[in-house]
């Protein structure tokens, strides 16, 4: 097992858009905690049935600013 240190030493060294993928993982864990029926509440509210308006992830992480650069 990793201590706290180790695992904060670790996230200072990656690169800015692995540190966000990191925080968006780590904010997930914790809602899944605190909330567990919170993924189910927002499928639903996202469970869109018109392609015309749908995104792909590429799209998403983009428009947050989420992209490596890479395809």
């Amino acid at each position: 097992m990793m201590t706290f240190e180790a695992i904060e030493r670790e996230a200072c060294s990656l690169p800015s858009v692995e540190r966000r993928r990191l925080i968006a993982h780590l904010v997930a864990l914790q809602v899944a905690e605190d909330d567990p029926g919170h993924a189910e509440k927002m499928a639903a509210k996202i469970d869109c049935t018109d392609p015309s308006r749908w995104k792909t992830i590429e799209e998403v992480e983009a428009e947050l600013g989420l992209g490596d650069g890479e395809s």
